[in-house]
Formats: structure tokens, sequence, C-alpha cells
């Protein structure tokens, strides 16, 4: 979690997967307390292909 505090620090939009928070225990309470969000696949594959156009133009 300290991670998440320099990113949230920097305005870093952090996205969590909601199954895994919720087997840890994490709660939409705890990512707020970091401004962080529960993402969902759509957003996770969006990133992905936006990671991907960085990384080879």
């Amino acid at each position: 979690m300290r991670r998440w505090i320099r990113l949230a620090a920097k305005h870093i939009q952090i996205y969590a997967c909601g199954a895994c928070s919720r087997a840890r225990g994490v709660t939409e309470v705890d990512l707020n307390n970091y401004g962080a969000k529960f993402g969902n696949p759509t957003i996770f594959v969006s990133l992905v292909e936006w990671a991907d156009r960085v990384i080879t133009e």
C-alpha cells in the first residue's frame, strides 16, 4: 500500500482488480483512501493497449 500513497501523491490513477481485492479483503473504502478505484476487464484491456502503443511507437 505504500506504493499507492506515492502514486496517489503524484495524481496517478490507480485501478485495482476487483476480484483480487475482494479475495484479500480490500474494500472500496480502502481504495478510496488512496484515490484508487476498482477496475474491470474493459479498463485493463484499454490500459494494456495504450501501453503497447507507447512502447512500440
